[in-house]
């Protein structure tokens, strides 16, 4: 006896005085996955999409991200929502109020396909300049120094 099924979901159907022979075979083809998806991105240690099934809120899905680097703005976090190519939504966050004074109203609880953005300091990229300069300078530098000592 062969069944077929086309229809996996919802729908239950009993199927009554069906035998199987002694090693049956299924295969069940999936079209679609599902699931709710965020994005992480910005300064976070670990930033990428986040799968979850139950709510999530905005500190939950920086804490999964590994947390805030050293420079991320903690007060200014951003939830851009809906579609970006046709005026999405813009939330600000302010994780610092949320995690200092209690401030709820900040744990934005996300939607699928959210995406969280933490911005970087002005520090942080001074500091990464000076990182990829420094290298440069210092180079310049020993030969000014080698150049008037002859």
């Amino acid at each position: 006896v062969s069944v077929m099924i086309r229809e996996f979901g919802s729908k239950t159907e009993v199927l009554e005085d069906v035998f199987l022979n002694e090693r049956p075979e299924v295969s069940v083809v999936i079209k679609k996955i599902g699931g709710k998806k965020i994005i992480v991105m910005g300064d976070v240690k670990t930033p990428g999409v986040l799968k979850f099934t139950a709510p999530i809120t905005i500190a939950e899905a920086i804490s999964l991200a590994g947390d805030f680097t050293r420079y991320a703005v903690r007060n200014n976090v951003v939830v851009i929502r809906g579609d970006i190519r046709n005026k999405p939504e813009i939330i600000f966050a302010d994780l610092i109020k949320l995690y200092k004074e209690g401030d709820l109203s900040q744990n934005i609880i996300l939607q699928p396909q959210d995406i969280i953005f933490v911005p970087r300091t002005f520090v942080g990229n001074v500091s990464d300049f000076i990182y990829l300069i420094a290298p440069i300078l210092d180079t310049v530098y020993r030969s000014q120094v080698i150049g008037t000592m002859t």
